[in-house]
């Protein structure tokens, strides 16, 4: 279940939550390019393109939704981004 679609969580939350997700999301298509670009052991530069990893993103946006989805992992990721979001309240970027 997107993030967005989230039962029990006020309007707020589930704007922080899907925010999250799409973050992790990106993220991990980032190291995917970081390990194409290192895979021959030496750094070749592989360009981060949308026409290039929009199908990388794509494709861990749609394992995430699965996972969102299942009667355990589900609730168990959505109690961790809980946790993240609320954590982040309190980080201070300026120091």
């Amino acid at each position: 279940m997107p993030p967005e679609k989230l039962p029990g969580a006020g309007l707020h939350m589930r704007t922080v939550l899907s925010s999250l997700v799409h973050f992790i999301t990106l993220t991990s298509s980032q190291i995917v390019n970081c390990l194409h670009e290192w895979q021959s052991g030496a750094m070749v530069n592989v360009s981060f393109t949308a026409e290039r990893y929009a199908p990388v993103y794509d494709s861990i946006m749609e394992q995430f939704n699965r996972t969102l989805a299942h009667p355990y992992h589900g609730i168990k990721v959505r109690r961790l981004l809980q946790r993240i979001a609320n954590e982040a309240q309190y980080v201070n970027l300026s120091a």
